[in-house]
């Protein structure tokens, strides 16, 4: 394997060499396990965004590293699965123009300026980290300067997970994950040579996303994210985890029409929850799924009646009492 060719006994040797090499020599493998459980720990309630490295291919350093991979800080869920649960990885891109993201191509309208997302596109996404102007504080004085790099980049995905957040509140932090991949505009991928190779991600209830190598899962998309993902269901059961999914769509209240508005205006203002797929919870109205019946059931006509009531008077009275659709009329009653 790799890991023997390299001398290495583990992934957590791999860590420990990478990190002295970067002059953290205090490391150790006790160091690198404890680190890695803390990460994973730290997932039960939070998710991880990482920015990838700058130095991509084309990038020109001093240092004149060009990783056509992701970096191994970024990448420690290839070496350790557990942490990637809820583990966000971010590139930088440069977006050129006002056009929509879907009519913008590559290399044209958006410039990639970073490492590839890599083995880690399954959960990476990039944005616009170039020329990011913020606040700063140089020479004892406060200035507005502009940055790039995936450190302008991350920051944005990391908002959009605590918008996600806010807005869901009883999803997990995977969950999080999940919704902000499943929603990021990748209309802008065209072709494997420019996007490296092609892979999709399975979320379940019919809900696929295509990444890339390059550019993960695109870019993000706080209004979609915010948006039902999949088909909208009612929810029937003791709890969430216990429950039945019924499509919203035919799922209706159907009074008779003799009940004329009094549904619509007593459930006026009222809310039921429905889930989309990837069970994020929305308020809905539920006055909109009461559908009145079209019009009253037909009533056969006088002469229908008493044609029908000559056929049963040779058959007999109870037969004319058991017939649905007519009205009851008692054998020698006057019409």
């Amino acid at each position: 394997s790799k890991m023997e060719q390299g001398g290495y006994d583990s992934y957590v040797d791999v860590v420990v060499k990478f990190l002295t090499t970067t002059g953290m020599n205090d490391v150790d493998v006790d160091s690198v396990n404890n680190y890695i459980t803390a990460l994973d720990n730290f997932q039960q309630r939070g998710v991880i965004v990482w920015a990838l490295s700058n130095y991509g291919p084309n990038s020109q350093n001093k240092w004149n590293i060009h990783l056509t991979d992701a970096d191994i800080s970024a990448g420690l869920p290839v070496l350790f699965p557990q942490l990637d649960e809820a583990w966000l990885t971010v590139g930088n891109i440069d977006f050129l123009g006002s056009q929509s993201i879907a009519n913008s191509s590559v290399g044209q309208n958006i410039v990639h300026k970073s490492g590839p997302c890599g083995q880690t596109a399954a959960y990476c996404l990039v944005a616009d980290g170039t020329e990011v102007v913020g606040a700063a504080h140089i020479n004892d004085t406060h200035e507005r300067k502009s940055g790039t790099g995936t450190s302008f980049a991350a920051p944005q995905v990391s908002a959009s997970i605590a918008l996600l957040a806010e807005a869901f509140p009883h999803h997990t932090p995977e969950q999080l994950v999940d919704r902000l991949l499943a929603s990021a505009n990748n209309t802008f991928f065209s072709d494997a040579e420019a996007d490296g190779e092609y892979g999709t991600t399975d979320f379940g209830n019919g809900i696929t996303h295509q990444y890339s190598y390059k550019f993960g899962h695109g870019i993000p998309d706080l209004e979609a994210a915010l948006k039902p993902i999949g088909t909208p269901v009612v929810r029937m059961g003791s709890s969430l985890g216990n429950s039945q999914a019924y499509a919203l769509h035919k799922t209706l209240l159907t009074p008779s029409v003799a009940m004329g508005d009094a549904w619509q205006r007593g459930l006026q203002g009222e809310q039921m929850a429905i889930y989309d797929g990837l069970d994020g919870e929305f308020a809905y109205q539920l006055e909109q799924q009461i559908k009145p019946q079209a019009s009253r059931p037909a009533m056969p006509s006088l002469q229908q009646q008493l044609q029908h009531l000559d056929q049963v008077t040779q058959q007999g009275a109870d037969l004319a009492l058991s017939q649905p659709g007519i009205m009851q009329l008692d054998y020698g009653q006057a019409l």
